[in-house]
């Protein structure tokens, strides 16, 4: 075993060392999310993200933010965090300049200039420059509606979907 990268992703090209590796990868193109937390149900493409939100369960958290109440299980979660507080933005566009405080929120961005869709829907070949607009769009495919309003029972494809129809509810008064 030389740790050669031969295994190609057919839809990025990225390349990989073992096939079990590509199979893992190929995951943040399908949407699918098989990993899911014991705690919450919350699901992950891939083993390692599910293990670093597990960590968000764990009580043990050492690393407290001096500006809010947030704590934190990993010192560089802190440090993501604290650019909240700062307003730093270390991750700069190449393209157009514009900063960013995360890496992955940097990455994303780039794929409006570079027209890249990496996400592509399996039923309809229909391609997205993010998981989470895939995510959305599959559910369209199997109806799913996993967004549940507490107050009356009304489901919702999408997070954004369910806050938008909780404000209508807080706008309704009683004559």
């Amino acid at each position: 075993h030389t740790g050669e990268a031969k295994y190609r992703c057919d839809d990025c090209g990225k390349l990989f060392t073992t096939s079990g590796n590509l199979k893992r990868h190929q995951l943040v193109h399908s949407g699918e999310k098989p990993y899911q937390c014991d705690y919450c149900g919350r699901s992950f493409s891939d083993p390692t993200s599910k293990m670093r939100h597990l960590e968000t369960h764990d009580t043990d958290k050492e690393h407290k933010c001096p500006h809010c109440d947030k704590k934190f299980n990993q010192a560089s979660n802190l440090k993501r965090h604290l650019r909240i507080h700062s307003g730093e933005k270390p991750y700069v566009c190449v393209h157009c300049q514009r900063q960013f405080a995360d890496p992955g929120a940097l990455q994303r961005h780039v794929r409006i200039h570079t027209g890249e869709k990496p996400c592509q829907c399996l039923i309809c070949g229909k391609a997205f420059t993010q998981a989470s607009s895939l995510i959305a769009h599959v559910r369209q495919h199997t109806g799913e509606k996993p967004y549940v309003c507490e107050r009356c029972g009304k489901r919702f494809v999408q997070s954004s979907q369910l806050a938008n129809h909780i404000r209508h509810h807080d706008n309704i008064r009683p004559h």
